[in-house]
C-alpha cells in the first residue's frame, strides 16, 4: 500500500488512556515520516492543546498539519499559518447556552474558543481529566471578552443519548452535535467538519482515497474516515465501527501500529 498521507484523530486514537503517545506508535510514526509521508492530526482541541504532541512526533519540522476544533480550522506549519473555516458568533452560542440550561441544567459545559475555555462546573473531577492544570474560564466572563468560538462541549454519563438527539431534532438546520466519547456531545456549525479539511488537502497534494489512511474512534472521525483509507479504534462507539470497513487493536495496544504494519511492512 503507498501511503503518502496519514491522518489521526488524538484523543482515544493516537493517544492512550494515559494521554500519551506509545513508543512504539511514536517510532513507527517518525519513521514513515521521514520517508516522506505527511502526519496530520485531527482534533477537537487547538493548536495550544496539541502541541506536546506535535512536537513529539517532530510533525512541526516536517511541514504537518494540524485540523483544530473538528475542522474549524487548519494550521499548516509550512506556511505556518492558521485558516478558520467557520466559527460559532455569540448569537449562536447564547442559543445552545439557553436550550441546554432550560433542559439539562445539571450538564457542565464548555466553549472552546481561540483565546480561552470557557466553563460552567457541575462535574469538577471530570473537567480537570479533560483540561488538566489549564486556566479555565467561568461563563460568567463570557459577555465581556471577545474571542473566536469553535465549539460547545456536554459532559455527562446520563441522559447523553437523549441529550444529542434533543439537539439533533431541534437544531439539525443549524448544528452538527455527536458524541465524542461515551460521555460527551460536541457541537459545532454545520458544515464543520474534519471530513471537509481532509478533502481539501487530499486535493491539495493531488491523493487517492487508497493514499490516505486515516485513523478515528469518536463520531466526529466518522466524516474524515469516509474521505481516505478510514481504520476505527477497537475501543471507538460503535455508531462508528458500523460505518468504517477497517478495524483495528485499541488506543492502549499500539492499534496504529498494528494496522500500519500490516500495510507498510
Amino acid at each position: 500500500m503507498n501511503i503518502k498521507m496519514i491522518v489521526m484523530d488524538l484523543d482515544g486514537t493516537l493517544l492512550d488512556s494515559n494521554k500519551e503517545i506509545l513508543k512504539e506508535t511514536e517510532d513507527i510514526l517518525k519513521k514513515l515520516q521521514n520517508q516522506g509521508v505527511i502526519l496530520v492530526l485531527a482534533s477537537g482541541r487547538i493548536k495550544p492543546r496539541m502541541e506536546r504532541y506535535y512536537k513529539q512526533l517532530e510533525i512541526d519540522t516536517h511541514n504537518g498539519y494540524l485540523i483544530e476544533a473538528n475542522g474549524s480550522a487548519l494550521y499548516s506549519f509550512k506556511e505556518n499559518k492558521r485558516t478558520i473555516y467557520q466559527s460559532l458568533n455569540k448569537d449562536n452560542i447564547k442559543e445552545i447556552l439557553r436550550f441546554i440550561e432550560s433542559k439539562y441544567p445539571e450538564k457542565t459545559l464548555s466553549i472552546l474558543a481561540m483565546h480561552h475555555v470557557y466553563v460552567r462546573v457541575k462535574d469538577e473531577n471530570r473537567l480537570k481529566k479533560l483540561y488538566g492544570n489549564r486556566i479555565l474560564t467561568p461563563f460568567s466572563s463570557f459577555d465581556e471578552l471577545d474571542d473566536i468560538y469553535f465549539k460547545v462541549n456536554i459532559f455527562g454519563n446520563e441522559r447523553i443519548d437523549k441529550i444529542k438527539e434533543d439537539i439533533i431534532c431541534t437544531f439539525s438546520n443549524k448544528y452538527w452535535a455527536g458524541k465524542t466519547s461515551p460521555y460527551t456531545i460536541e457541537i459545532v456549525l454545520n458544515g464543520v467538519s474534519k471530513g471537509n479539511v481532509v478533502e481539501e488537502l487530499m486535493k491539495s497534494f493531488h491523493l487517492k482515497k487508497e493514499e490516505v489512511v486515516i485513523f478515528g474512534d469518536g463520531e466526529n472521525d466518522i466524516s474524515m474516515m469516509e474521505k481516505g483509507t478510514g481504520v476505527c479504534m477497537a475501543n471507538a462507539l460503535e455508531s462508528v465501527k458500523k460505518r468504517v470497513s477497517f478495524h483495528t487493536l485499541s488506543n492502549d495496544e499500539n492499534g496504529i501500529v498494528y494496522m500500519l504494519k500490516k500495510w507498510v511492512e
